[in-house]
């Protein structure tokens, strides 16, 4: 007979169990998900922080919410850009076709939230220069570095703003990206998305 305690705990620790992620369908999920998560809490975090108590009423202006949409869709391909060199480097080996793969199935799930075509397109010309010049070897250490640099330029805000809040909003994104990377590590089967990606280990 199975003893009761073990019946009522073993659902439990299936429900907060994290999904592993073993295929590539997987994986853009995972990028997407995450991408747009760090977006939307950095930007509209920092937004009503700098606000103050007033941001309701900011945020109810239509002008200004198709503002912080139009932001929240730039930060989220700017967040999925260095994602996705994160997750492709993780993998070993040569990874720009995995990171080729994996960032426009992510965009291509995304489509509908927030869409914005020219901001795609721009911003998918720019990971394919980025992806021409990444050093793999280097990638997975240096992978989230440039979002902490630009990120808060997306911000409806005036340049004064950004200037003098860059500092602190890049530690606390850093934070943030600690956060995605541990997950990373606990979900990733490397093993089955290096198969499914075709990318070898290092």
């Amino acid at each position: 007979m199975v003893p009761l305690s073990r019946l009522s705990i073993t659902p439990l620790v299936r429900l907060f169990r994290p999904r592993r992620l073993s295929t590539a369908d997987d994986l853009a999920a995972f990028l997407r998900g995450e991408a747009m998560q760090i977006a939307q809490t950095s930007l509209l975090g920092y937004l009503r922080g700098r606000m103050g108590t007033g941001w309701p009423r900011h945020f109810s202006d239509p002008v200004f919410a198709a503002e912080i949409e139009t932001a929240t869709r730039r930060g989220f391909l700017i967040c999925l850009s260095d994602l996705t060199i994160f997750s492709a480097a993780s993998l070993g080996g040569q990874g720009a076709d995995a990171a080729r793969l994996l960032y426009a199935q992510a965009v291509g799930q995304a489509v509908g939230q927030a869409a914005g075509q020219d901001e795609d397109r721009e911003a998918g010309m720019a990971f394919a220069e980025r992806l021409a010049d990444t050093d793999w070897q280097a990638a997975p250490a240096e992978a989230l570095n440039p979002s902490l640099g630009s990120l808060i330029d997306v911000a409806p805000v005036s340049q004064a703003f950004r200037t003098s809040d860059r500092a602190a909003f890049a530690n606390a994104l850093e934070l943030r990206w600690s956060d995605i990377r541990k997950r990373f590590d606990r979900q990733a089967d490397l093993v089955a998305l290096r198969q499914a990606l075709g990318v070898g280990g290092g």
